[in-house]
């Protein structure tokens, strides 16, 4: 069985207000998909909505590309970001 590790999960704006809190404690299972850990965190909080709506930074590293090509590996920080547009 994999390890399973904690880390902690950033909620900034509406993602914030959908959840109530600024972060959350999660576990991931080392190796575990970044997609597959989402659909858990969105099943835990439904008012965020659909997954696909938020980008993502891993260890502050905006995440790129697949969220299925992406492993949760030593882990630290996840943040959850709403669509946001410069001016």
């Amino acid at each position: 069985m994999a390890d399973e590790l904690r880390f902690q999960v950033l909620l900034f704006a509406s993602a914030r207000e959908a959840v109530g809190r600024s972060s959350v404690q999660f576990s991931y299972r080392t190796g575990e998909r970044l997609s597959t850990f989402l659909e858990r965190l969105f099943r835990t909080y439904p008012a965020l909505g659909r997954p696909q709506r938020y980008r993502y930074a891993l260890n502050g590293e905006f995440v790129e590309g697949s969220l299925d090509a992406v492993r949760l590996i030593d882990a630290e920080e996840l943040a959850v970001l709403p669509p946001y547009s410069g001016g």
